[in-house]
């Protein structure tokens, strides 16, 4: 498989056809632990130090979290929400059946109107929307569960 096949977007693939003739000529490693000791630590290098310790990470099939060795490497955050939200949406999405639709960046909206005030404004994740008609407003929320909470009052500790 080519590298400008792994990907479905025409410009990383012409990107990835570029680098592909650039580095045409650079033999492949063997030992990528021992090139790596090869690689200068001056001041000319310090540019690149980030970059050389992702490399050694993924070509020595190591991750930030095994401990096997001291990492320089940044480290990769996510929003653990937002990747749930994202999850949750896409799958929901495939299973909605026509005319039913997913609607997601919401407005604020009041939870009740009461005497011409709005009360309780909240920002749902998603709505399931029927022509006019909303009927599902859906919200998420990424939780981790107390797997040692399993009774019923318990309820692994969610609310």
């Amino acid at each position: 498989m080519s590298a400008h096949s792994l990907s479905a977007s025409q410009s990383n693939q012409q990107f990835a056809r570029e680098l592909c003739s650039v580095f045409a000529d650079v033999p492949t490693s063997n030992q990528p632990s021992l090139d790596f000791k090869c690689v200068g630590q001056d001041r000319s290098m310090a540019h690149y130090s980030e970059a050389i310790a992702w490399a050694s990470l993924i070509l020595e099939n190591e991750t930030p979290l095994t401990g096997i060795r001291k990492s320089r490497a940044p480290s990769l955050l996510f929003p653990m929400e937002a990747v749930f939200k994202a999850f949750i949406t896409k799958n929901l999405v495939k299973q909605l059946v026509k005319p039913l639709i997913m609607k997601t960046l919401l407005r604020s909206l009041p939870l009740v109107k009461h005497r011409d005030q709005s009360w309780f404004q909240l920002k749902p994740d998603m709505l399931v929307r029927e022509a006019v008609h909303d009927r599902l407003v859906l919200d998420t929320k990424w939780k981790l569960i107390d797997e040692g909470s399993t009774n019923g009052t318990k309820k692994y500790g969610l609310s």
